[in-house]
């Protein structure tokens, strides 16, 4: 996970250096891009549900046996 919040990072830093291809042209990259940033939207959201199901469970059994 650091690994990719690493490389979005690097992405976005290098942004200006792809300003001179932001035109009436590559509009099919623009929707490439809104249709990435929807998956990994519903990426993060399917694993927070994850989290939300299992972290209390697992919490629970650790703290059963740790006592």
């Amino acid at each position: 996970m650091a690994d990719r919040i690493e490389l979005l990072g690097w992405l976005k830093l290098s942004e200006p250096a792809f300003s001179d291809w932001d035109n009436p042209e590559d509009a099919a990259y623009d929707r490439i891009e809104e249709r990435l940033k929807e998956g990994y939207l519903a990426l993060a959201e399917s694993h927070k549900t994850d989290a939300d199901l299992f972290l209390p469970a697992q919490a629970e059994v650790v703290l059963r046996d740790g006592s």
